[in-house]
């Protein structure tokens, strides 16, 4: 692993992140707490029938050796992920496609402060979920990921993982803030997705 190309990858999807979040004023306001409008001007109805669409959108999948989650403190930004020898940490999605992550610096989930102040979502509330996500983006940025892994396979792999994390009861189920990340993801992904960053594996 590459610490010095890691952080600069890091640094590149924060700066990403907060020029998206400039483009797009309007999503932010988006991202209400669980007791805020989520979508500006709309009814409560309204509201709650687009969250709900969104969370029926995708299936559940399910986690292998998760209580085998290893992780390093490095320094007050970064930890590193190691898989288990012998039963590795992975993810199946409802397609039958798996994702094991390999050993890796990671922050967790793309959470820029202003969100999380915003959602009450932070960067380890989906720990599992987030951290496959993390690997795929590394293979990405690495021109390792396997043939026909799009973003738009990686980030709904991401979701279903979240998905399951909160149908197994491991955290509480909230579809708004399921709804939050997949706008997230639609909003702020792309950018870092394409922008050539640094391998750092």
């Amino acid at each position: 692993m590459n610490i010095d190309e890691r952080r600069r990858a890091l640094a590149i999807r924060d700066a990403l992140a907060a020029e998206a979040a400039r483009r797009n004023p309007e999503a932010l306001s988006n991202f209400g707490s669980d007791t805020g409008g989520l979508l500006p001007g709309a009814s409560s109805e309204i509201t709650e029938t687009a969250v709900f669409f969104v969370w029926d959108e995708y299936g559940r999948g399910q986690f292998s050796n998760i209580d085998k989650i290893f992780l390093r403190w490095v320094d007050s930004e970064l930890v590193e992920y190691s898989p288990h020898p012998d039963t590795p940490f992975s993810f199946t999605d409802s397609s039958g496609t798996t994702v094991t992550p390999g050993r890796m610096l990671t922050d967790g989930g793309t959470i820029p402060p202003f969100a999380t102040g915003i959602s009450g979502i932070r960067r380890w509330s989906y720990g599992p979920a987030f951290i496959v996500h993390d690997w795929e983006y590394s293979l990405r940025h690495c021109d390792r990921l396997p043939a026909g892994r799009d973003r738009e396979h990686v980030d709904r792999t991401m979701m279903e993982g979240v998905k399951t994390l909160m149908l197994d009861g491991a955290v509480p189920q909230s579809k708004r803030h399921f709804w939050q990340i997949q706008k997230a993801l639609s909003v702020f992904a792309g950018d870092y997705w394409n922008s050539g960053a640094p391998c750092g594996l």
